[in-house]
């Protein structure tokens, strides 16, 4: 929409030009002042912040490598999670391409935390093997396994995300939640997203790279 006086300014300009040329130069570039500073006159919007949805324990794990790993390590670091099972035949792989996405299109400051939980069945070397069946070792991505009861109360009551199976149950009573979860750097939760969203791995990424920046 073209303000009224920038309508106005054209309409005057149109019987001047073939009599003062000078005049309806001052004239164009007057009305081309006026359309950007009309443009220009508000600030750009900022998007509102992230909402605080939950806040996230404190947590010693194992990592696929063996290595000791928890949530002491991800302190000052903005992060993805979701949550998988090596035995899982179908939306586990998928759970993990979609935040393998993720990692294509966020900042390589970002953290990819994906928790086991079948972690009896799924020790160590078993999550290793599945890391790289997927294309995903890289050391900013992560597969936690470790007590059972840990895991539970880190995905349950922390992130909020519901997880059942019983310590080496068959793999078709297990059951778990299928959102990534975006944490920042204190380790507070600031979205939800569901993994079966075709857009889901963009908005991740987007939102994380915002937390990234935030002071």
């Amino acid at each position: 929409m073209i303000p009224s006086s920038v309508r106005s300014a054209r309409a005057l300009s149109a019987p001047s030009l073939s009599l003062s040329p000078v005049p309806v130069r001052v004239l164009v570039l007057g009305t081309l002042l006026l359309s950007c500073s009309a443009l220009s006159c508000s600030p750009p919007v900022r998007p509102p912040p992230l909402p605080l949805l939950a806040q996230v324990p404190t947590f010693a794990l194992t990592d696929h490598t063996g290595r000791p790993f928890g949530s002491a390590d991800l302190a000052g670091k903005v992060w993805v999670a979701n949550f998988i099972f090596t035995r899982c035949p179908d939306i586990c792989p998928l759970f993990t391409r979609k935040l393998a996405e993720v990692r294509t299109l966020s900042p390589s400051s970002i953290h990819l935390i994906s928790f086991s939980v079948d972690p009896t069945f799924d020790t160590p070397p078993v999550l290793a093997a599945y890391a790289k069946s997927h294309g995903a070792i890289d050391p900013r991505w992560h597969f936690l396994t470790g007590d059972h009861a840990e895991i539970q109360r880190t995905v349950e009551q922390g992130m909020k995300i519901g997880m059942e199976g019983q310590p080496g149950a068959p793999p078709a009573s297990i059951v778990h939640g299928s959102w990534f979860v975006l944490v920042d750097a204190t380790m507070r939760v600031r979205g939800y997203y569901p993994m079966d969203e075709k857009s889901a791995p963009a908005k991740v990424a987007r939102d994380a790279a915002r937390l990234a920046t935030e002071p």
